[in-house]
């Protein structure tokens, strides 16, 4: 179940504004789930947002192959898994794991669909409450390079209608 804030965030959209000069500008969601929004990114050298966290690991959603490649351009200590929901390719959002390179060896991966056929791109769980949005997750068992024990990051999104799908 969704928080009422996260709730009111959906029933109730709110502008909240533009990042001039910002290094990433882009269009997010899909017009047949009915959430497309104007999205502003700056991981610029500048704010180092992402460098200053200083992750080992993070995961991305709604990441469309524009984005994906900017964060790549941006963050060139990270690797990344995922595919587009799409095709299982490049078109529609990724919702990819990105790893540092000098920290992790990727073991295995696997992308799939939250759907009753899973390994078929773009797929949803027929006649269920779920929108027509495809959602899709990835998999990523990671071994620590200074250590012997896996990691196992899994990074989806959720379907903002459906339970089935959630």
């Amino acid at each position: 179940m969704y928080t009422e804030k996260v709730m009111d965030h959906f029933t109730n959209p709110r502008n909240v504004g533009e990042i001039e000069n910002a290094s990433g500008v882009g269009t997010v969601g899909n017009a047949k789930c009915g959430d497309i929004m104007r999205i502003y990114l700056d991981i610029d050298e500048e704010t180092k947002v992402i460098r200053e966290a200083n992750p080992d690991s993070f995961g991305v959603q709604e990441a469309h192959w524009e984005w994906m490649k900017k964060l790549c351009r941006y963050l060139p200590e990270y690797a990344y898994v995922g595919v587009g929901r799409e095709d299982g390719k490049k078109d529609g959002e990724f919702s990819a794991v990105f790893y540092k390179k000098d920290k992790f060896e990727m073991v295995s991966m696997e992308s799939f669909w939250l759907s009753s056929t899973p390994n078929i791109p773009a797929t949803v769980y027929a006649g269920s409450d779920q929108s027509t949005c495809p959602r899709i997750a990835t998999a990523v068992v990671l071994k620590p390079i200074e250590s012997e024990s896996l990691f196992l990051f899994v990074n989806t999104h959720a379907d903002h209608q459906g339970s089935m799908a959630r």
